[in-house]
């Protein structure tokens, strides 16, 4: 995203000592624009014609000259606000509909500070107020950058979930793990009809799809995104079709989620010293 700093050089002009008239813009390709260059993407009816030399009269009348300044300086204060406005909130309408995201947030940001109950997702950068989140809509969406660790339910409530009218984080619609609550990163948080933060979606291995069988084909012809040379990983191919041959078992993980897949393959490793018949 280009400013105007970055197009009207040097740093928005010149030394109040420089005696060139006006900032020459600059084109990436081209270098600095003469005023006019055919590489200008301004077109003539925007442009200040600014004549054929001093007082030849065949350039625009002074009121002309102006009405394209006033509608410049419009057109900027518009662009500006409204770009301001989409970096704070990260605001992103959808049709006609009211669905904004409201921005980048760790989970300090969403942290409850004290027994006053207020959090830091409302402050100068996202124009909320803290105490009242009256500026929250339902279908707003912030998006969680880091992971909120597991902790008790009650840790979870105190920290994350304080009572109403603030825009807390529904508890019910967070997952249980390991018998503790959390929320990976990276996660959707949308604000429900209730006012709730509700967890929409988040970062986990059970939504992360495995494909066991292209794998171990692609170790197999030795074509694996590997540090192992091809040659290692297809005699690492053959070693493992040996061993379960020994063993009369396969190996082969069956579940189609890494997740799943992690909790078979360790159940597996328990079994290969029965399958290997070591143990009667």
């Amino acid at each position: 995203m280009a400013n105007l700093r970055d197009i009207l050089v040097p740093n928005f002009g010149f030394q109040d000592s420089d005696t060139q008239i006006g900032i020459a813009p600059v084109n990436t390709q081209a270098g600095v624009l003469a005023f006019n260059d055919s590489n200008r993407i301004v077109k003539n009816n925007v442009r200040i014609n600014i004549g054929s030399s001093p007082n030849s009269n065949t350039g625009d009348p002074l009121r002309t000259a102006f009405i394209k300044v006033g509608n410049f300086m419009e057109a900027v204060y518009r662009a500006d606000s409204d770009k301001d406005l989409r970096i704070k909130r990260f605001e992103t309408p959808v049709g006609d509909s009211d669905f904004r995201i409201l921005g980048v947030k760790s989970s300090n940001d969403l942290r409850w500070d004290s027994d006053a109950v207020h959090t830091n997702i409302g402050n100068a950068n996202t124009g909320f107020d803290s105490d009242t989140f009256a500026g929250l809509k339902a279908g707003d969406t912030v998006f969680l950058t880091d992971r909120i660790n597991p902790i008790s339910r009650k840790a979870f409530i105190d920290k994350y979930s304080r009572s109403n009218p603030h825009g807390r984080i529904d508890i019910n619609t967070v997952r249980l793990k390991n018998n503790e609550y959390s929320v990976n990163a990276p996660a959707f948080l949308k604000v429900g009809s209730d006012g709730l933060l509700k967890v929409q979606t988040e970062f986990a291995l059970d939504q992360v799809g495995l494909d066991f069988d292209g794998a171990l084909s692609r170790l197999s012809a030795g074509t694996q995104s590997s540090k192992l040379s091809a040659a290692d990983q297809q005699q690492l191919y053959k070693d493992f079709n040996d061993v379960q041959g020994l063993t009369n078992s396969s190996f082969r993980i069956s579940a189609d989620n890494v997740e799943d897949a992690f909790a078979e393959l360790m159940a597996r490793q328990v079994r290969v010293g029965y399958d290997a018949g070591f143990y009667g």
